[in-house]
Protein backbone atom coordinates (compact mmCIF):
# COMPACT_ATOMS: atom_id res chain seq x y z
CA UNK A 1 0.00 0.00 0.00
CA UNK A 2 1.22 3.38 -0.94
CA UNK A 3 1.89 6.00 1.54
CA UNK A 4 -0.51 9.45 1.01
CA UNK A 5 1.33 12.47 0.44
CA UNK A 6 0.96 15.29 2.90
CA UNK A 7 1.13 18.02 0.99
CA UNK A 8 3.75 20.53 3.05
CA UNK A 9 2.67 24.08 4.10
CA UNK A 10 6.11 26.21 4.25
CA UNK A 11 6.16 27.08 7.68
CA UNK A 12 7.66 31.06 8.66
CA UNK A 13 9.75 31.94 11.51
CA UNK A 14 8.92 30.75 14.98
CA UNK A 15 6.86 33.58 17.04
CA UNK A 16 7.89 34.23 20.63
CA UNK A 17 6.56 36.39 22.91
CA UNK A 18 8.05 37.04 26.20
CA UNK A 19 6.29 37.48 29.66
CA UNK A 20 8.29 38.55 32.54
CA UNK A 21 7.23 39.11 36.44
CA UNK A 22 8.81 42.94 37.00
CA UNK A 23 9.14 42.34 40.40
CA UNK A 24 10.06 38.60 40.67
CA UNK A 25 12.84 38.99 38.15
CA UNK A 26 14.13 42.76 39.54
CA UNK A 27 14.59 41.05 42.55
CA UNK A 28 15.89 37.77 41.76
CA UNK A 29 18.75 39.68 40.05
CA UNK A 30 19.38 41.76 43.01
CA UNK A 31 19.29 38.70 45.48
CA UNK A 32 22.06 37.16 43.13
CA UNK A 33 24.01 40.54 43.19
CA UNK A 34 24.10 40.77 46.26
CA UNK A 35 25.50 37.43 47.04
CA UNK A 36 27.81 37.50 44.71
CA UNK A 37 29.32 41.25 45.76
CA UNK A 38 29.16 40.08 49.36
CA UNK A 39 26.76 43.02 50.36
CA UNK A 40 23.34 43.70 51.68
CA UNK A 41 20.32 42.74 49.89
CA UNK A 42 19.26 46.50 50.07
CA UNK A 43 22.36 47.55 48.20
CA UNK A 44 22.24 45.88 45.64
CA UNK A 45 20.06 47.03 42.50
CA UNK A 46 20.94 45.35 39.41
CA UNK A 47 19.96 47.85 36.30
CA UNK A 48 18.34 46.06 33.23
CA UNK A 49 17.44 47.56 30.16
CA UNK A 50 14.16 46.76 30.10
CA UNK A 51 13.90 48.58 26.80
CA UNK A 52 15.56 45.74 25.23
CA UNK A 53 14.96 42.88 27.79
CA UNK A 54 12.29 41.33 25.34
CA UNK A 55 13.99 40.63 22.62
CA UNK A 56 17.33 39.49 24.18
CA UNK A 57 15.25 36.96 26.35
CA UNK A 58 13.52 35.75 22.99
CA UNK A 59 17.30 35.18 21.49
CA UNK A 60 18.17 33.20 24.11
CA UNK A 61 14.64 31.07 23.94
CA UNK A 62 15.35 30.58 20.62
CA UNK A 63 18.69 29.37 20.82
CA UNK A 64 17.62 27.14 23.67
CA UNK A 65 14.58 25.73 21.64
CA UNK A 66 17.31 24.45 18.82
CA UNK A 67 15.04 25.01 16.26
CA UNK A 68 15.80 26.34 12.81
CA UNK A 69 14.09 28.83 10.20
CA UNK A 70 14.64 31.49 12.43
CA UNK A 71 12.07 33.91 14.80
CA UNK A 72 10.10 36.74 15.13
CA UNK A 73 10.03 38.61 18.77
CA UNK A 74 6.40 38.99 19.17
CA UNK A 75 6.77 41.68 22.18
CA UNK A 76 6.97 41.66 25.89
CA UNK A 77 4.44 41.82 28.24
CA UNK A 78 5.84 42.62 31.84
CA UNK A 79 3.60 42.18 34.61
CA UNK A 80 4.42 44.75 37.54
CA UNK A 81 2.47 46.25 40.80
CA UNK A 82 2.81 48.71 42.75
CA UNK A 83 1.81 50.13 46.55
CA UNK A 84 -0.19 53.63 46.54
CA UNK A 85 0.81 54.01 49.85
CA UNK A 86 5.23 53.63 49.69
CA UNK A 87 7.19 56.22 48.85
CA UNK A 88 8.18 55.73 45.61
CA UNK A 89 4.77 54.47 44.63
CA UNK A 90 3.92 57.75 42.22
CA UNK A 91 7.24 57.78 40.28
CA UNK A 92 7.63 53.52 39.33
CA UNK A 93 3.69 53.78 38.33
CA UNK A 94 4.81 56.82 36.33
CA UNK A 95 7.68 55.68 34.66
CA UNK A 96 5.98 52.15 33.85
CA UNK A 97 3.19 53.52 32.36
CA UNK A 98 4.26 56.55 30.80
CA UNK A 99 7.38 55.39 30.04
CA UNK A 100 8.30 51.27 29.43
CA UNK A 101 4.72 50.82 28.52
CA UNK A 102 5.25 52.88 25.13
CA UNK A 103 8.63 51.33 23.93
CA UNK A 104 8.37 49.56 20.72
CA UNK A 105 7.18 46.23 21.11
CA UNK A 106 6.70 46.49 25.41
CA UNK A 107 3.33 45.96 26.81
CA UNK A 108 3.28 47.04 30.90
CA UNK A 109 0.35 45.35 32.80
CA UNK A 110 0.77 47.50 35.96
CA UNK A 111 -1.99 46.76 39.23
CA UNK A 112 -2.36 48.47 42.21
CA UNK A 113 -1.81 46.58 44.94
CA UNK A 114 -4.98 46.12 47.60
CA UNK A 115 -4.34 45.31 50.75
CA UNK A 116 -5.81 41.65 51.55
CA UNK A 117 -8.64 41.12 54.58
CA UNK A 118 -7.20 39.60 57.72
CA UNK A 119 -7.98 35.99 58.38
CA UNK A 120 -11.18 34.84 60.31
CA UNK A 121 -11.51 32.92 62.96
CA UNK A 122 -13.54 29.58 61.82
CA UNK A 123 -15.45 29.43 65.12
CA UNK A 124 -16.58 33.00 65.61
CA UNK A 125 -15.79 34.02 62.40
CA UNK A 126 -13.95 37.54 63.64
CA UNK A 127 -11.21 38.55 62.08
CA UNK A 128 -7.75 37.95 63.64
CA UNK A 129 -5.38 40.33 63.87
CA UNK A 130 -1.67 39.76 64.30
CA UNK A 131 -1.26 40.62 68.01
CA UNK A 132 -4.36 38.40 68.48
CA UNK A 133 -2.83 34.85 67.54
CA UNK A 134 -1.52 34.22 70.71
CA UNK A 135 -4.60 35.02 72.53
CA UNK A 136 -6.88 32.77 69.96
CA UNK A 137 -4.27 29.84 70.79
CA UNK A 138 -4.46 30.05 74.81
CA UNK A 139 -8.14 29.69 74.17
CA UNK A 140 -8.24 26.62 72.00
CA UNK A 141 -6.20 25.17 74.56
Amino acid sequence: MATPLIPTVPIGPQRIRVFVDYWNFQLALNRVEAKERGVALETARVEVDWKRLGQWLAKQAYAELGVTGGYSFDGVTIYTSFNPSSPGAKKFHSWATTWLDRQPGVKVECRERKRKAPPKCPVCHKAIEYGDVPLAVEKRS
